[in-house]
């Protein structure tokens, strides 16, 4: 296995050891449930999918690096780029059929508005840069 192939793989590797990714923030703001995750470092916005199965959000998408440093330039490199996927539970009852999701300083917020019955079907979200 070549050097490269062996980063690649410690990339793939610590991105399934830490699911929690990207970092966000789930709360209640009056008739809405707001998620807000971290600003995700080299998003690229028009790879964005965010999607609604029952009360489980997906997002995911693809980040790329900022920079054109080889791999050998690095003394330490934690910051991983690539494919990557979250899957939350929204503890509460939401119309995902009004949802919005905007991009906003390489930060996503989806708007979840309060409702009273469970989608069953997928329900893509758009994302408006």
């Amino acid at each position: 296995m070549t050097d490269d192939h062996l980063d690649r793989f410690r990339k793939t590797i610590n991105r399934a050891v830490n699911p929690a990714y990207p970092l966000l923030d789930v709360y209640r703001e009056e008739a809405v449930v707001v998620v807000r995750t971290a600003p995700i470092d080299g998003l690229d916005p028009a790879s964005l999918e965010v999607n609604m199965v029952g009360a489980e959000l997906t997002i995911s998408g693809h980040t790329q690096p900022t920079n054109t440093r080889s791999p050998e330039a690095y003394l330490r490199q934690e910051r991983v780029f690539g494919h990557f996927s979250r899957t939350i539970t929204i503890p509460v009852r939401v119309q995902a059929q009004q949802a919005t999701a905007r991009v906003k300083n390489q930060a996503l917020t989806v708007h979840l508005p309060l409702h009273q019955k469970e989608p069953s079907e997928i329900i893509d979200i758009q994302v408006a840069n």
